[in-house]
């Protein structure tokens, strides 16, 4: 049999075409694949932005309120009283205000895997279940600087991913200057 020019010309371009569509075809794969692996990369640094803005905002939730409370003898570090419930114990920061006439204690304190926030008129009975949580918190450590007057070490420790982080930051009281 003989062949013709014409069906010459007809198997390259037949090869010529399937070659270009696998070459489209490989290229929309690589152009699949790298979208997908960006996707995947844009997520997780969404989600360790996330994690880090929740660190950050309970860092400066604890700063605001001691400098909203930043009068002489206003702030001091203690314990979330409990006296019967011997299993449970929170740092505490404590602000006192007077509000006509009458002294009231505000607790910022860690129960129950949040910072909570209590105030009450001072000498009143409390417990931990009654202040209202702000944010997520395992613990709430707060220290006086022995050697620096007004110097609060202050921490918050989060479990994210079962994975333990703390936070730590250095404020200083500026009411507790002796210069005033």
């Amino acid at each position: 049999m003989q062949t013709t020019a014409k069906d010459t010309n007809k198997s390259p371009h037949k090869v010529q075409t399937i070659a270009v569509v696998l070459l489209l075809l490989m290229f929309a794969f690589a152009s699949l694949l790298l979208i997908a692996l960006g996707a995947s990369v844009y997520e997780k640094n969404v989600t360790d932005m996330q994690e880090v803005s929740k660190d950050r905002t309970a860092l400066a939730y604890v700063t605001q309120k001691v400098r909203q409370a930043d009068a002489k003898g206003s702030i001091r570090c203690g314990a979330f009283p409990v006296p019967w419930e011997s299993s449970y114990h929170s740092d505490a920061l404590i602000f006192t205000k007077e509000i006509r006439g009458e002294n009231y204690d505000t607790y910022l304190y860690a129960y129950d895997g949040s910072l909570c926030e209590l105030t009450v008129r001072q000498g009143s009975d409390i417990t931990p279940d009654m202040g209202a949580p702000i944010l997520p918190a395992e613990a709430l450590i707060v220290r006086e600087d022995e050697a620096i007057t007004g110097l609060l070490h202050i921490g918050i420790a989060t479990i994210t991913d079962n994975v333990p982080k703390e936070q730590t930051l250095k404020l200083f009281v500026r009411s507790a200057r002796d210069d005033e």
